[in-house]
């Protein structure tokens, strides 16, 4: 992305990576004095290998929450805007081994899921009936319309009370349908997905336990043959020696 003053980002959640908001203002002082290690964003990220080159002093968004902050300034940050959230890397990932470590699919893991709202991308999140939509509006969204299994529309301060696939339209004001979020709603229970040998089973109220029984396998002849063939060529040659001595 070109270097676009924060004022004049497009809507929408953003990640950003480089320089923004104008700056050409460089520092090479990357060593990491502070870890937001208990944000979640930062969740089995570990830092410690990463090295980087240098980074871009960049404006701070309002809000933001400096994540990674080394001497010279920030270099990772995020922050909530009205217009959609944000995730600032203020250096080039060739400037740094990020790539290269662990901890860059897991960053980016944490990242995306953070801002990509639950249903996106054409998946459908996973209810249990009961549960509440967990819908994200959009933010140049001027108001949610929730369709049911039934294709009736429903509010949304309704649960999730019937098994389907729930549908969230994100519509403008003059009525254009910005975004759509799936939600499938099931019975799904983990563990009838478990097919691991278990010790107790449930059968309706009753507890059916394992057990233990011997059974005896299959006997392999072919050892016992090849001891008698090794001994029969044995004999034949031993005859063979004793008949060409005399």
């Amino acid at each position: 992305m070109k270097m676009t003053p924060i004022n004049y980002l497009p809507s929408g959640n953003l990640w950003i990576i480089g320089p923004y908001g104008g700056s050409t203002e460089v520092f090479t002082d990357t060593q990491v004095v502070r870890t937001a290690t208990d944000d979640p964003l930062l969740r089995y990220v570990d830092w410690d290998e990463v090295h980087v080159l240098r980074a871009w002093r960049v404006e701070e968004p309002p809000g933001a929450r400096v994540l990674i902050e080394a001497e010279g300034g920030p270099l990772l940050m995020v922050a909530e805007r009205p217009e959609g959230r944000l995730a600032v890397l203020t250096f080039d990932l060739h400037d740094s081994d990020l790539p290269l470590r662990v901890a860059f699919p897991i960053l980016v893991a944490n990242l995306t899921g953070w801002l990509l709202p639950s249903g996106g991308a054409g998946e459908a999140a996973t209810l249990r009936p009961g549960d509440p939509l967990p819908i994200r509006p959009a933010p140049e969204a001027d108001r949610v319309e929730v369709v049911g299994p039934d294709g009736e529309v429903r509010s949304l301060s309704d649960p999730a009370d019937r098994v389907g696939v729930y549908r969230a339209d994100h519509l403008a004001a003059d009525g254009t349908l910005l975004r759509s979020d799936l939600f499938a709603v099931n019975l799904f229970d983990a563990a009838e997905s478990d097919i691991g040998p278990r010790d107790v089973i449930a059968v309706g109220e009753a507890q059916v336990a394992a057990a233990a029984q011997e059974a005896e396998g299959r006997r392999e002849l072919w050892p016992w043959l090849a001891a008698l063939a090794l001994g029969m060529v044995g004999v034949e040659w031993w005859v063979y020696h004793k008949g060409a001595g005399r």
